[in-house]
């Protein structure tokens, strides 16, 4: 006999050959011959005696016996099949209690495996099928509601409609017409946006004179050192510059439109220039609203996706689940139609005709667009005189003494500017567009909340309801067949209630042999 590792679980049984084993100490001892859980020594009586008096003459051989009531007779209780019994009784307990932990981890998790599988597959249906249906019609049409209305906690619908409506009014914002002042040289253009949310493209300094009379006399009739009358030097910050939307309108080119109209009195314009000019201005709002119509429909599309797949999760493998999903697409196409058509109105609106009622709101929005469009022209003028100045003398400066000497320069010094009238159109433009893609923009985002999502969160119910004919003759055939489950997935279902229920028996068994060893190994179960 040896030791051996593969024998560290087991006990090593000793047949009583003889009445000595000189070494025999050593070995119950564990001094020698190292074996698992140590030794066992048995008598085998005759085996023609039965089994309870071969147990009585076992126990009386090594009671009676030497070297086992004598010498070895501090191993007593390994002497016998009795005490075998009872040491392998006591070995085989410490082992199941050690292994229920993991084989109640094992059951517990094949079980809730199973119900998970379950929970995928529909149960199927009994009672009441169309109260049933439309329960969870019922839940779905209010899960939609709440979402829309921003029922919920972090409101993410609402949150994320906010943001496209507040992104759609700054494209239209960044989008204004802007009014281009030419550079003489190489006619380069170059942006300059001043306050008052205007816009206005300004050359630099290293032009020449544009829109004054720059004869002979003229430029000589005062001497660069004339006196200067200082004038104020209004600052011109700058703001968000505009988008490759926006028109742009020369100096040259607002002429030709004022040409083009019909004559009026000398210091009028025809009223067809400036509504020709702001239906020009606004061509690029189609595009930009159908772009805005479009994510709001994607959100739309979103969330009653995501809101039926949670209703309607019970029946996400019968026909009933498809016939949902199909008539909520359905419905939302048509809502979205119905949207579509009023947002075509709306801008069909605006492009109709330039017209606003709020004259007095017009006309204070017109004076801060003038103010500021004049200043930047005047500004524009100044330096270009500046510069006319320093050929005229062949004495240059450096660009900040420029700009120091242009800011200085009053209207006097620099006369009527010849596109006065031009100036004086595109303010009214101006002001006229940021009155209308306000007004726009509250328009559209006012009815697709009116029409689209009030539509969305009070309709569906009843479109459901309706195209389910779930108050029809024969809602519950019709409801019955919808909800029909496959052959095969019933199957597969009554195979894992099967399996399941062998999980909970064997749990059970398993909380009965544990209980005597306290509570270990506890893990809850679904159904337990």
């Amino acid at each position: 006999m040896t030791g051996d590792a593969a024998n560290s679980n087991a006990m090593g049984i000793i047949e009583e050959a003889g009445e000595s084993f000189d070494q025999w100490d050593s070995i119950l001892s564990g001094n020698r011959n190292k074996f698992g859980f140590g030794y066992v020594v048995k008598n085998n009586p005759d085996p023609k005696v039965e089994h309870a008096t071969a147990r009585v003459q076992e126990a009386e051989f090594f009671e009676n016996t030497p070297p086992y009531s004598t010498d070895l007779v501090q191993y007593t209780d390994r002497f016998g099949t009795e005490n075998l019994m009872k040491a392998l009784s006591i070995r085989l307990t410490e082992q199941i209690k050690n292994s229920l932990p993991e084989i109640i981890r094992k059951i517990t998790q094949q079980a809730l495996s199973v119900d998970a599988q379950l929970s995928r597959l529909p149960e199927p249906p009994t009672g009441n099928l169309p109260r049933i249906v439309s329960s969870q019609i019922k839940n779905l049409s209010n899960d939609v509601r709440i979402h829309v209305t921003g029922g919920t906690p972090d409101k993410p619908f609402q949150k994320q409609w906010n943001e496209l409506v507040v992104k759609f009014r700054k494209t239209l914002a960044d989008s204004r017409p802007v009014l281009v002042l030419p550079k003489a040289s190489e006619m380069i253009k170059e942006s300059i946006h001043i306050d008052s949310d205007s816009d206005v493209d300004d050359p630099p300094d290293n032009i020449h004179s544009l829109g004054r009379d720059t004869t002979k006399k003229n430029r000589h009739s005062e001497s660069p050192n004339s006196p200067i009358t200082p004038r104020k030097q209004r600052p011109v910050p700058n703001v968000p510059i505009s988008t490759g939307f926006a028109k742009r309108f020369e100096l040259a080119e607002l002429r030709d439109l004022i040409d083009s109209g019909q004559k009026c009195l000398p210091s009028l314009v025809d009223p067809l220039v400036s509504e020709r000019m702001s239906k020009i201005s606004m061509q690029h709002w189609e595009s930009l609203t159908t772009e805005f119509l479009e994510s709001t429909v994607r959100m739309c599309e979103s969330l009653v996706a995501a809101r039926c797949d949670k209703a309607c999760a019970p029946w996400q493998r019968t026909a009933m689940y498809t016939r949902v999903r199909r008539i909520c697409e359905a419905y939302l196409s048509c809502i979205v139609e119905e949207q579509k058509l009023a947002v075509r109105r709306s801008l069909a609106v605006e492009l109709y005709k330039a017209s606003t009622y709020d004259e007095e709101g017009f006309t204070k929005s017109k004076e801060k667009v003038l103010v500021a469009l004049k200043e930047a022209r005047h500004l524009n003028r100044a330096k270009i005189y500046v510069m006319e100045q320093e050929q005229s003398t062949g004495k240059s400066v450096n660009a900040q003494v420029r700009a120091e000497r242009a800011g200085r320069i009053n209207e006097m010094r620099l006369g009527p500017d010849p596109y006065d009238k031009e100036i004086d159109l595109m303010a009214t433009v101006r002001a006229y567009y940021d009155r209308a893609f306000s007004r726009f923009v509250d328009n559209v985002a006012l009815g697709i909340q009116f029409e689209l999502f009030g539509k969305l969160q009070d309709g569906l119910e009843g479109w459901l309801t309706r195209e389910l004919g779930l108050e029809d003759i024969d809602a519950h055939e019709r409801c019955e067949s919808l909800l029909a489950i496959e052959p095969a997935i019933l199957a597969q279902r009554d195979r894992l209630v099967k399996k399941r229920k062998q999980c909970l028996e064997a749990r059970k068994t398993l909380d009965d042999l544990r209980r005597p060893f306290g509570s270990i190994g506890d893990q809850p179960m679904s159904g337990t």
